[in-house]
């Protein structure tokens, strides 16, 4: 299985997916690694309401742009 740090560049590069939407993937991609890790391990740093919120409109982007749906 590749590393959180390798999964961007994978989908970035692979798949049937334009590549547009691929980089675009892998860029949401890794700022919600880097909003996680700011949470996780970056204690000095405040989570707010506003970069919660936009952690959760990258994800909702991926998904969309992955044309994931909710059933």
């Amino acid at each position: 299985n590749p590393s959180h740090e390798q999964l961007p560049g994978l989908i970035a590069n692979n798949g049937e997916i334009a590549v547009a939407k691929r980089r675009q993937i892998a860029r949401n991609l890794r700022w919600l690694r880097s909003f996680r890790e700011d949470s996780d391990y970056r204690p000095g740093l405040t989570v707010d309401e506003a970069r919660a919120r936009e952690a959760i409109l990258f994800a909702v982007t991926v998904f969309e742009l992955l044309e994931v749906k909710d059933e």
